[in-house]
């Protein structure tokens, strides 16, 4: 076999190049519609829902955004979800819900329906996302305000936790939801030293926080035992509480 026909044998004929060049421009055409199809629903549910973050983002810093911009920024959020089931825009749902129950008080019949879609929205949520946070803080918010019993909340809490032991966004409400539980007598000594590390964390990240709390809530004591062993962020809490006070 000459050199000639070597490479003739080897050297795809200029229509087997252009078949190969279309299939390849086909092959290429389709990924790209298939990713344009997956990221179009994500965009618009992101564009639906971005001008109302900063309100969701209020609830975990204890601001006050009013019902109607709570209701405004659930309703986007819905709009969201017929474009893409989301996990997160469930979670969000579920606070903005609980959030307005507490504004129209939690025994209300409001609050009471709102509590209830709360909760719907929240097992959405984990059916989507086993470990999304903020859905265990709203299940735990919600089974304490509807008086459920320590077969309840107790796994709750510890949920709640090991989820994100170490949000910054969710301390404070793991530190007033675990005091409000082990008020009740709904938490085990397990329990409670992981309410006692979530107000040293907060205690550590948001001194001024957590002193307000206690001064509004009269948990000063169990706050003040929780850093018993730890005597900088006592001294740290201690002076966050007596400028809260004067």
């Amino acid at each position: 076999m000459t050199p000639a026909t070597i490479i003739t044998a080897i050297t795809p004929s200029t229509t087997q190049n252009r078949r190969r060049d279309r299939a390849a421009i086909a092959v290429a055409v389709a990924v790209g519609a298939l990713l344009l199809a997956l990221a179009v629903p994500r965009t618009i549910a992101y564009v639906t829902t971005a001008r109302d973050d900063e309100i969701v983002a209020g609830l975990a810093r204890y601001t006050q955004p009013t019902p109607i911009e709570m209701q405004v920024a659930a309703e986007n959020r819905r709009a969201a979800l017929s474009w893409h089931d989301d996990a997160h825009l469930h979670a969000d749902i579920a606070a903005l819900e609980l959030a307005t129950a507490r504004k129209a008080g939690l025994a209300s019949r409001e609050g009471i329906a709102r509590i209830e879609r709360a909760e719907t929205e929240a097992r959405a949520a984990l059916e989507l996302a086993p470990g999304q946070p903020y859905a265990w803080v709203t299940l735990l918010y919600a089974a304490l305000a509807e008086g459920r019993g320590k077969d309840m909340i107790a796994p709750l809490y510890r949920m709640a936790v090991a989820s994100a032991p170490h949000d910054p966004a969710l301390v404070m409400a793991r530190v007033e939801l675990g005091l409000t539980a082990a008020a009740r007598g709904v938490l085990d000594d397990a329990d409670r030293a992981l309410v006692d590390a979530q107000i040293r964390l907060a205690a550590a990240g948001a001194p001024k926080i957590l002193a307000e709390y206690a001064r509004q809530h009269r948990a000063l004591g169990p706050v003040r035992a929780a850093l018993a062993r730890d005597t900088t962020l006592r001294a740290r809490f201690d002076a966050a509480y007596l400028s809260s006070v004067r």
